[in-house]
C-alpha cells in the first residue's frame, strides 16, 4: 500500500474483529465479515469504527470491484468451499486492489516465553474451532489452490 490509505478495506473471516482493527489506519471505510453472527457481534464491540456483516467468504456481500484491500486472517482454512472463495474474492476486488492472506498458527508462541501461548489457549477455549472443519493451509497449499491468484511474497516469523 505504500503508506498511502485505500477507499476500502474488507476484512474476511474477521471473527471477533481484532484482524479488523489494524485495518482501520489503512482505509477511509473498513468492513469485516463473518459467517458466525456470534462473532460478528463481538466484533462490533472490538472494532467500532468498522462497519459488520454475516457472511461467508463464497459469497461476499460487496458490489464488484470494490474492495481495494481484502485480508484474510487465519480464516480461509475454515471456509466450507475453499475453491468457491477464490472468485469471490476477484470480483469484489479492484483491479489494483491486493488479497492479503495470513494465519496465526506459525505465531501462537513468544520465542522465550509462553505468555501468548496462554492468552491463546484460554481463547480457543472460550471460541472452540469448528468441529472437523478446519484444512491446513500453508504458502505452498495456497499456492496450488487458486487460479485466480498467486502468492508473491510467504514468510515464517517467531515473535520475539
Amino acid at each position: 500500500l505504500g503508506g498511502r490509505r485505500v477507499r476500502l478495506a474488507a476484512d474476511l473471516g474477521c471473527g471477533a474483529g481484532l484482524s479488523t482493527r489494524p485495518l482501520l489506519d489503512m482505509a477511509h471505510r473498513v468492513v469485516g465479515f463473518d459467517p458466525a453472527e456470534a462473532m460478528v457481534h463481538v466484533a462490533r464491540s472490538v472494532c467500532p469504527g468498522a462497519r459488520f456483516l454475516a457472511a461467508a467468504g463464497e459469497a461476499i456481500p460487496l458490489p464488484d470491484a470494490s474492495v481495494d484491500l481484502l485480508a484474510a486472517a487465519g480464516s480461509l482454512n475454515y471456509a466450507r468451499d475453499l475453491d468457491a472463495v477464490w472468485p469471490e474474492a476477484a470480483r469484489v476486488l479492484t483491479g489494483d486492489g491486493t488479497l492479503v492472506v495470513y494465519d496465526f498458527s506459525p505465531g501462537r508462541r513468544f520465542e522465550h516465553d509462553d505468555t501468548l501461548d496462554q492468552w491463546f489457549t484460554a481463547f480457543t477455549a472460550r471460541h472452540p474451532y469448528p468441529a472437523s472443519q478446519a484444512i491446513p493451509l500453508s504458502p505452498e497449499i495456497l499456492a496450488g489452490r487458486s487460479r485466480e491468484f498467486s502468492v508473491v511474497r510467504a514468510e515464517t516469523f517467531a515473535l520475539p
